[in-house]
C-alpha cells in the first residue's frame, strides 16, 4: 500500500492534465478542483460518499489501483460518463 500511496499524487496530477480538455468539452467546471492525496485518503477511510474513477488503461488498472476504484479508461469516459452517479463526490485519477 505504501508504494501505491507514493504514486497516487503523480497519478492524480497526470490524470488532471489529461482530463482537463474532456471536462471542459462536457461542460463541467473550467478547471476541476484538485484534491491533496491526504484528503482523498481521509475520505476513503471515512464513510463519505466518494467514487474513485481510475482513468488509466485497463492494463494499468489490473496491475495496481486504489482499492474500491472503478476503471473507466480516459478514452471511454465520454461514452461512459452516464454510468457515474449523479450525487456524491467523484475523484478521477
Amino acid at each position: 500500500m505504501k508504494r501505491l500511496n507514493g504514486n497516487l499524487g503523480i497519478l492524480i496530477g497526470c490524470a488532471f492534465l489529461c482530463l482537463l480538455p474532456l471536462i471542459q468539452t462536457l461542460g463541467f467546471a473550467d478547471e476541476p478542483e484538485r484534491m491533496p492525496v491526504k484528503e482523498l485518503k481521509r475520505l476513503l477511510d471515512s464513510e463519505e460518499n466518494v467514487i474513485v474513477v481510475d482513468v488509466r488503461s485497463e492494463r494499468a488498472y489490473r496491475e495496481a489501483h486504489i482499492p474500491g476504484a472503478i476503471s473507466i479508461p480516459l478514452a471511454q469516459l465520454g461514452m461512459r460518463h452516464s454510468e457515474l452517479p449523479k450525487e456524491g463526490l467523484i475523484v478521477f485519477y
